[in-house]
């Protein structure tokens, strides 16, 4: 143990001897905190104790010296509990204390740093460069953290999250993270700068008044922090636990009980028995404080273990059940959470601002009725909040959602624990985010990861039992990275029925649906889901639901609630529209000269209360240009006249916005025309939403006409000053991501109507007067033309996407508009260059597009970006496209897998003009048609049963082989090699191409070049769905390969060693069920092993195949 702690930098505290450590343990402390004093409690010979360290006697402390309490004679004892206490509980664990320069002025002072705490990067690089051994690099860590030194790390996980050097392994390996006193968020008494005014008073420090306001201003920044480690959690792989403070300190808590909780899915909490300072310090094992901590350590360390426990890779078959029940309660549990989760479709609930002050603290008054529905006094499972556009209905829901009230209430309607979840609709955001598809998928990934039992029960979704152990799993059960499932939304559905309707298992569940207006579906369809939600509840005894729903109060909603208890949000917000004024508009007439007393502003303020008509949006804005006018030192008088000009709705209020910019000199007013519509154009028709650099980038090169690149110098403040300026307030950069969107569903709205469009195209000049797919489609084709290192920047799938769907929103085909761009920029003669960068990434026959006609490269363009509208003008105009060795190419181009799901129709239109659907698409001397190529993608994992399932009613051969240097691979036998770890999960389903396969005529006792069957590898692979099947269509079990090997009377010498033993590379789908580190295990004892497991399995099915007479 270290006899000295540095007050800067890692002290190693313990160490186990003679062994490896399983877990590194690191304490953060907080401000005015100190590595060893945080951490350490005074005790006393008669039994008293003071928690408080006397820096005059303790080497290691740099703090002042304070006025010692008045203990006589008495000895102390102190207890250094990470060092004194810990290690006799976590004897295999390193322990380590991290000290930093922790005043308030080093803590948050402003850096040239990305974060604003300059010793975030510290941290990481202090342990990185501890951990410097290969071994130590992946062992777990747990982080412990008092006050503000929890931000500290939860911004160091974020930075090391968006790291590309060494810092980025801090984040994989962390663990857990366990906060004691940590303001995650402000209160009406706990914002950040509050609390670190008291933290100063606390430490008997003068506070900083100039540098606590000025972190009350970086508060945005504060935020961001929260967001982006929100968004961590959001995986699922962190551990968390709060505990929050129960005593008061000089008659406050510092951190109140709102304020250190996080508020995600993930998040356990707790409380101990202390003030703020005290919470970090435990006098024994036996003190209860040290007691709750080291039961949360003792069980991260106890997941961390199981989750390292690792299998023999040959299981025989008495302890395969036992190991299939450990899957399915620990690495399945996994692999379905992951195959869930998507932090996408949490970016609107994170995305929400927090309340203003102590508004919406009305949502919990009895009279409101929100609180007796939550407690279960009012029956119905539903509760409707309705509001204007704009008028906070995100804001209140988000606010419901995280409010522990909320949890305290539904725990009067039933004292069993809730699951609290909630999904936000955003039509400004990304397809997944507006979607039922986003909104089942995200619920039942957060009612699952609460109740982790529940996942069980809803394996039964997938057909039937779990069959086979994928070998990586039991080799390595934590592994599951490498293993993954693919939920669909019937499935994911399914699912949320059956948790809903089961009688096992106790559930209560909350649901919180924000804007069911902004999804793009039908929302009937909607409605029907929420409404079988609800009933397949009320039919089961063993579970609660309540449901949350907020919405505009559109006609298709007004009646479904008709009859259910909710509100009006915009007549509840009177008086949260008062403070909200009267604090922003007092606020800035304090800061300026001529301070306005409160009664002056009296008057402004209820005219500005009158006119809103409790739509917050609409007080937002003119509140902003208000505070802009007193800024510019305009009277009382002076701002109600201009307020007697604003119009009340929303629609003329943006209009007025946009035409104010006439203040500005004619020159300048033309250029910022110009990029407004650019901007607006941009958000508007953005399959996904652009950062706010790349966002400038596009619409300063758009603007010229060429690639322009953003200075190096350029900072995110210029930006967004520039994004207000031009965009008249409408467009804001999204703090969590720094990506542009515009500041309400409303502005989006008004940019869609004839006013808005004409409104913004004022004064633009005609070079740019294009919609702004076509603006955006000619973007990537110039950034394609200047060459790979500019194109780099873009995201391949994204630009796919991009192309897509603009032209299917333009409803006209794009391909000429991309013809134009490159022949006004780059000429016929640089066609193949453009393909390189733009398919690079993407599996392409290139020889096969040399020297071809240039019409050719574009109808393989429009193939490639899934330009349907392109492609059948193409094949009309240029029929002959399709013949000769054309079809092949064009065939080809339809190939890549970042195409499925995407390309099936492009498929028709080129089978349909005549290209033969066994044409050879392979490389010379290989020989494969477009389906065997689909086939061999399944068996590596890439499905796409439904083009196989085209293809085969187009004719195409089911018998045919795949030609390759190791031989001939009969489609059958190939399409066994479909049994990566996902699929085993998995029975098989009428759309796998193996089933389309046999029943559009293949023979199931075709062979390979080494004699073997399909039967013999699903044998070897202890794959039994697909041995039924095989059977079921005729392979005979008595003949696996050419040398007659019989399932149940097997003979070594008729034993045929499959192809991985026969070359050192093979098909790919060799590799894919084949994946033990010894392959000699796959000798012939272990096929026999194979054989006698399912016996059974393989005597039924001929049984059963024979009296059908199949």
């Amino acid at each position: 143990m270290a006899a000295k702690v540095n007050r800067v930098g890692i002290t190693v505290l313990y160490e186990p001897q003679g062994e490896e450590p399983n877990l590194d343990i690191v304490f953060v402390h907080g401000l005015f905190g100190h590595p060893k004093n945080t951490w350490t409690c005074n005790t006393f010979k008669d039994g008293d104790q003071i928690r408080s360290v006397d820096p005059d006697n303790d080497d290691d402390a740099e703090q002042p010296p304070r006025k010692k309490p008045r203990t006589g004679q008495r000895v102390s004892n102190e207890v250094f509990w990470p060092r004194d206490l810990l290690p006799t509980a976590m004897p295999r664990s390193r322990i380590l204390t991290w000290g930093y320069d922790a005043s308030a002025d080093r803590l948050f002072a402003s850096t040239s740093h990305a974060s604003v705490f300059q010793h975030t990067e510290t941290l990481l690089f202090d342990l990185a460069t501890l951990r410097r051994a290969q071994n130590e690099k992946t062992r777990p860590i747990i982080f412990v953290a008092h006050s503000l030194g929890g931000i500290v790390v939860k911004d160091a996980l974020s930075l090391s999250k968006n790291e590309k050097n060494f810092y980025k392994e801090i984040l994989p390996a962390s663990a857990g993270v366990c906060f004691l006193g940590t303001p995650h968020r402000g209160s009406k008494a706990a914002s950040i700068g509050k609390i670190a005014f008291e933290v100063s008073k606390l430490f008997l420090r003068d506070p900083n008044l100039k540098l606590l306001r000025a972190l009350e201003i970086d508060s945005e920044i504060l935020e961001r922090v929260s967001k982006s480690f929100c968004q961590i959690l959001s995986d699922g792989n962190l551990h968390v636990h709060s505990f929050s403070e129960e005593l008061s300190t000089t008659g406050l808590k510092i951190v109140d009980s709102f304020s250190s909780y996080i508020g995600e899915v993930n998040e356990t909490r707790g409380i101990i028995h202390a003030d703020h300072r005290n919470i970090a310090r435990f006098s024994g094992l036996d003190d209860p404080g040290f007691k709750r901590v080291q039961n949360v350590l003792l069980k991260w360390e106890s997941d961390i273990s199981r989750r390292n426990v690792a299998e023999p890779y040959c299981l025989t078959s008495s302890t395969r059940a036992a190991v299939v029940d450990r899957l399915m309660s620990s690495e399945l549990r996994q692999i379905c959470l992951q195959a869930l989760n998507n932090a996408e479709t949490r970016y609107r609930l994170h995305s929400v601002d927090k309340t203003f002050g102590d508004t919406y603290n009305w949502l919990f008054k009895r009279t409101v009725g929100f609180e007796d529905w939550l407690s279960g006094k009012t029956k119905s499972s539903i509760y409707w909040i309705q509001g204007k556009p704009g008028s906070g209905k995100s804001t209140a829901m988000k606010f419901a959602l995280r409010h522990q009230l909320t949890l305290d209430l539904l725990k009067e309607h039933d004292r069993s624990p809730w699951v609290v979840a909630g999904f936000f609709f955003h039509d400004r955001g990304s397809a997944i985010q507006k979607s039922i598809e986003g909104l089942v998928f995200e619920l039942l990934f957060q009612i699952l990861s609460q109740r982790q039992d529940l996942i069980d029960l809803v394996l039964r979704v997938y057909p039937e039992e779990l069959q086979f152990i994928p070998p990586s799993l039991a080799s390595n059960p934590a592994s599951t990275s490498s293993t993954s499932m693919t939920w669909t939304l019937h499935d994911a559905k399914e699912a949320m029925l059956l948790i809903l309707s089961q009688q096992r298992i106790k559930v209560n569940i909350a649901l919180f649906i924000d804007a069911l207006d902004e999804n793009t579906g039908d929302h009937r369809e909607l409605l029907d889901l929420l409404g079988r939600l609800r009933n397949h509840a009320n039919e089961s005894n063993n579970v609660r639901l309540r449901l949350c729903l907020a919405s505009r109060p559109e006609n298709v909603f007004r009646l479904a609630f008709a009859q259910v208890p909710g509100f009006a949000i915009h007549d509840m917000t009177r008086e949260d529209i008062r403070e909200y004024t009267a604090q922003r508009i007092q606020a800035e007439s304090f800061n300026s000269s001529e301070a306005e007393t409160t009664t002056s502003l009296q008057p402004l303020v209820d005219e500005i209360i009158s006119k809103a008509e409790g739509v917050f949006i609409w007080v937002k804005l003119v509140v902003d240009e208000l505070v802009e006018g007193l800024c510019e030192g305009d009277s009382i008088e002076e701002l109600r006249g201009i307020l007697s000009t604003i119009p009340s709705e929303l629609k003329d209020l943006y209009h007025r916005a946009l035409r104010r910019s006439t203040r500005y000199p004619t020159e300048t007013r033309a250029k910022y025309s110009n990029e407004a519509y650019v901007m607006f154009q941009i958000v508007l028709c953005s399959q996904t939403p652009c950062g706010i650099l790349d966002f400038l980038s596009k619409t300063n090169s758009i603007m010229a006409g060429k690639i322009l690149d953003i200075p190096v110098n350029f900072s995110v403040a210029q930006a967004k000053r520039r994004l207000h300026s031009r965009s008249a307030g409408l467009l804001e950069i999204v703090r969590s991501d720094d990506t542009v969107q515009f500041i309400h569903q409303t502005v989006k709205d008004f940019m869609t109507d004839d006013i808005g469009r004409s409104t913004i195209r004022e004064g633009v000049d005609d070079v740019l007067q294009k919609s702004g797919h076509i603006l955006i489609v000619e973007y990537y084709i110039r950034l394609a033309i200047k060459g790979e290192e500019a194109f780099s920047h873009a995201d391949s799938e994204v630009v796919l996407d991009q192309f897509g769907w603009s032209e299917r929103m333009e409803g006209k085909p794009l391909i000429h508009c991309i013809e134009r761009v490159i022949a006004e920029q780059a000429g016929g003669n640089k066609l193949n260059d453009i393909f390189a960068v733009m398919f690079g990434e993407i599996e392409f026959p290139w020889e096969l597009l040399e020297n071809k006609d240039t019409q050719l490269y574009f109808l393989v363009l429009s193939i490639r970006f899934c330009l349907e509208l392109s492609v059948r003008t193409k094949l009309l105009t240029h029929a002959e496209l399709a013949k000769s060795n054309g079809g092949a190419l064009l065939l080809a181009s339809s190939v890549a897998r970042k195409l499925y799901g995407r390309g099936d129709g492009i498929l028709k239109m080129l089978l349909r003009a005549g290209i033969d659907v066994d044409t050879n698409i392979g490389r010379s001397p290989d020989r494969i048609t477009l389906l065997a190529s689909r086939v061999n993608d399944f068996s590596a994992g890439y499905s796409n049963g439904r083009v196989c399932r085209l293809l085969l009613k187009e004719g195409a051969d089911p018998n045919q082989t795949v030609a390759s240097p190791f031989g001939q691979w009969p489609l059958v036998v190939l399409a066994a090699g479909a049994s990566d770890s996902r699929r085993k999960f998995l029975k098989i389903s009428p759309d796998d191409p193996r089933a389309l396969l046999l029943s559009a005529g293949a023979n199931p006792m075709a062979e390979d070049s080494f004699g073997c069957t399909a039967l013999f590898y699903s044998i070897c692979t202890r794959y039994s769905d697909w041995a039924k099947l095989l059977i079921q269509y005729g392979a005979d079990p008595r003949r696996l390969n050419n040398k007659g090997l019989d399932a149940f009377n097997r003979r070594k010498e008729q034993y045929v060693k499959p192809a991985i033993y026969h070359s050192p590379e093979y098909p790919p789908f060799i590799a894919t069920y084949y994946s033990p580190p010894k392959p000699e295990k796959f000798e012939y004892e272990n096929f026999v092993s194979a054989c006698n497991e399912m016996k059974d399995i393989l005597m039924t099915t001929v049984r059963g195949s024979q009296s059908a007479g199949v």
